[in-house]
């Protein structure tokens, strides 16, 4: 591996991390830096970085071990188990590698089922109106009151069918989970 002392980039990928990304082998050179990591030591417009080059092994990430790991680290109470840099930078790599997938099928099923969150508020809101209703006691005082009468049975088959969408939704995105 060669010995990076600085990097000149465009701007760092994070507060603490450079650059990140993959190779096949330990062996990096300044083609690697160059390709992968966007390095361009001529141009003066890119910015200067102190730099440790960091390598982990994230094949067994992949394998059984590693899926209970990271279940383990979901799990944990602990939060100082994000702070470790190693456990930083495996997070940070995976979530390049899946992001393109949790914005294609995750986000539009979450977006829908915001959607009928609102539109069953909006229509749970207007299935009721309120009615001023004045009645006389007793004792010959008059009080006002208001009533919440509900409205014709169609903003109550709508609220239902919106309900049946955003399940079915939910259902969806279950299923994404356990896939």
């Amino acid at each position: 591996m060669l010995n990076k002392q600085t990097m000149r980039v465009v701007d760092t990928y994070q507060d603490k991390i450079v650059a990140i990304g993959d190779a096949q082998s330990s062996y990096i050179d300044e083609d690697y830096f160059k390709k992968k990591m966007g390095e361009n030591l001529e141009d003066e417009r890119f910015k200067s970085y102190p730099v440790k080059v960091v390598a982990l092994r994230m094949q067994w990430i992949l394998q059984e071990e590693g899926e209970e790991f990271l279940l383990n680290i979901l799990r944990s109470e602990n939060l100082d188990i994000y702070a470790i840099p190693a456990i930083q930078i495996m997070i940070e790599y995976l979530y390049l590698q899946y992001k393109e997938v949790i914005l294609k099928y995750n986000l539009p099923v979450y977006g829908g089922q915001l959607l009928c969150f609102f539109g069953m508020l909006y229509l749970h809101e207007h299935q009721y109106k309120t009615e001023s209703v004045e009645e006389t006691l007793g004792d010959g005082t008059t009080v006002a009151m208001l009533q919440l009468v509900q409205r014709e049975s169609a903003s109550v088959a709508l609220t239902m069918l919106v309900t049946a969408a955003n399940f079915a939704m939910t259902c969806y995105t279950l299923a994404l989970t356990l896939i």
